[in-house]
C-alpha cells in the first residue's frame, strides 16, 4: 500500500531520481544506467538544487525495465530496446485506429 507521501509525489507529477530509486527499490547505479540507455529522461530541473525531475509515469517504465532484466535476464540495453519497440507498437496501433 502506498503511503501519503507516495500519493502526494504521484499527484505532483514530478519526482526526483532518489524518489524513483526508493519507489522502485533499485540502487542508484542501476537507475543511472537506465537513464544512460534512455529508459527514462528528465522532464524538468529544480531551480534551487539543480536536481533533475522526472514525470511520475517514469516509475512504470522503470519497473517494466527492471522486470525485463530480472525475469528475462536481458541487460538494461536490451530492456531499453524492448520498451522502445513496445512504445512504437502502441503508437502504430493508435495511428491504425485513426485510419480505420
Amino acid at each position: 500500500m502506498q503511503s501519503n507521501t507516495d500519493l502526494y509525489q504521484l499527484n505532483s507529477h514530478l519526482i526526483s531520481f532518489t524518489q524513483i530509486c526508493d519507489c522502485c527499490e533499485l540502487p542508484a547505479t542501476t537507475l543511472a544506467e537506465m537513464l544512460d540507455y534512455g529508459v527514462i529522461a528528465p522532464s524538468a530541473m529544480t531551480i534551487t538544487e539543480h536536481e533533475a525531475l522526472y514525470e511520475a509515469e517514469c516509475i512504470q517504465k522503470v519497473r517494466k525495465a527492471a522486470r525485463l532484466c530480472r525475469d528475462l535476464e536481458v541487460n538494461i540495453a536490451g530492456a531499453a530496446l524492448a520498451l522502445d519497440l513496445l512504445d512504437e507498437i502502441n503508437t502504430l496501433r493508435e495511428r491504425l485506429l485513426i485510419v480505420e
